[in-house]
């Protein structure tokens, strides 16, 4: 017996016709859902935080004990370190980025090549 797709979509059991509100808990819930993911938030941007505030300290306030959060001298000198020639004549950014270039382009024909390789899979016939 065959099923128009009309008759399949129609046919779905009865859904439930209470609010969202009321299908998930009501506003409590949802403000204990909120205080919660906000923690979380907190907690996983943490380490962002402090990679950026590190980026951006000089080196004796970055091994100082105890650690200094607040009162530190700001620079930029780590991120002229890596943005500007390093002696070789050529930028670390920019021979990072012809590494990736080529790795990617070689990965790529690697792939091409092998994938040419594999047998192709059952064909079938028309009825």
């Amino acid at each position: 017996m065959a099923v128009s797709v009309d008759e399949a979509v129609s046919a779905r059991p009865d859904r439930d016709r209470r609010s969202p509100a009321r299908r998930f808990g009501g506003r409590g819930r949802s403000a204990l859902e909120v205080a919660l993911l906000t923690v979380l938030a907190a907690v996983m941007l943490f380490p962002v935080l402090w990679m950026i505030e590190t980026s951006i300290k000089e080196n004796r306030d970055v091994y100082a004990i105890p650690a200094k959060f607040f009162d530190f001298k700001v620079t930029l000198d780590h991120y002229k370190d890596v943005f500007v020639a390093s002696g070789s004549g050529r930028s670390t950014l920019s021979a990072a980025f012809l590494n990736s270039v080529v790795v990617a382009g070689a990965s790529t024909a690697l792939a091409t090549v092998l994938g040419g390789c594999r047998r192709p899979g059952p064909t079938h016939a028309s009825p």
